[in-house]
């Protein structure tokens, strides 16, 4: 677990070694605004301006940067960065590794209702901090568009 939280907050820390001229195009292309089939706005929000546990009511738009390699399947875990420039870690909880073929450096993700879990370690002197926002229903997520 120690490794996986390092590998995670040094991700973030070092922006996924996302090129700059990469990371920019990237963020450009993430959505600030969506409809519904209901014709209503969706507000999207960045990552900065989550609470932290459920946020109801609101979205956050993001791409993916990368996943996060880890000894166990559940739950898998991306890099992901917002249209603000914030970097974050999303858990997927109830899937299988088959989600690797849906969700890919570059997707685009959309997390409704999103919850944000502020994950915090002391090691050896070290200190991880870094924020996290968990998906226990695949149903509040949309990978380019379409459901999971």
């Amino acid at each position: 677990m120690i490794g996986f939280v390092s590998r995670a907050y040094n991700s973030i820390a070092n922006k996924g070694r996302l090129k700059s001229n990469r990371l920019v195009d990237m963020v450009k292309s993430i959505p600030t605004d969506l409809t519904t089939n209901a014709d209503k706005a969706i507000k999207i929000v960045d990552i900065s301006m989550l609470q932290s546990g459920e946020n109801p009511g609101l979205c956050v738009s993001t791409k993916v940067v990368n996943a996060l390699d880890k000894e166990t399947d559940v739950p898998m875990c991306f890099l992901l960065v917002d249209y603000k420039h914030n970097f974050c870690v999303t858990s997927i909880y109830h899937t299988n590794k088959g989600l690797l073929e849906k969700i890919r450096s570059g997707s685009e993700i959309l997390i409704k209702n999103p919850h944000l879990v502020l994950v915090q370690l002391n090691f050896k002197g070290y200190q991880y901090t870094y924020q996290c926002l968990k998906v226990t229903d695949v149903s509040t997520v949309l990978v380019n568009g379409q459901t999971l």
